[in-house]
């Protein structure tokens, strides 16, 4: 019985191990998908940025070298 009772206490330690290394590598995509998300977000801002710039700027080229009327 005591012999059975340290084989389980044995394979829970090493559950207990696969449990923390999979919340580590959880921990580590959800970092990951943060980051990422981020990002995007910063991507997103820097493009509509550029975007509104380059229309201003062809706007007001064309309008002071007389293309618009």
């Amino acid at each position: 019985m005591e012999r059975t009772v340290g084989q389980l206490e044995g394979r829970v330690g090493s559950i207990e191990d696969r449990l923390e290394r999979i919340e580590d590598k959880l921990d580590s995509v959800v970092n990951a998908v943060q980051r990422a998300r981020g990002g995007w977000w910063t991507l997103m801002v820097v493009g509509s940025a550029a975007g509104t710039l380059g229309a201003l700027l062809a706007t007001w080229w064309g309008y002071f070298t007389g293309g618009h009327r």
